[in-house]
């Protein structure tokens, strides 16, 4: 799915997008059933510039358990 998009999000590269993304996915499949706007949340106050796929998945993962 793509959650993050250039047109509802500001200052974000192409990569970064794909990432947060990626990181979208995978914590949906972790967190059935979970409301698409908290993940989004915990991504984006989990996000740091320069952050890994994994330590961005990492971090957010610890704010929906």
């Amino acid at each position: 799915m793509t959650q993050f998009r250039d047109d509802n999000t500001d200052g974000f590269t192409s990569a970064e997008l794909a990432l947060l993304n990626r990181v979208f996915d995978r914590l949906q499949n972790w967190f059935p059933g979970t409301d698409e706007s908290n993940i989004a949340d915990a991504i984006n106050n989990s996000w740091q510039t320069g952050m890994t796929e994994d330590e961005l998945y990492r971090a957010s993962a610890k704010k929906l358990a």
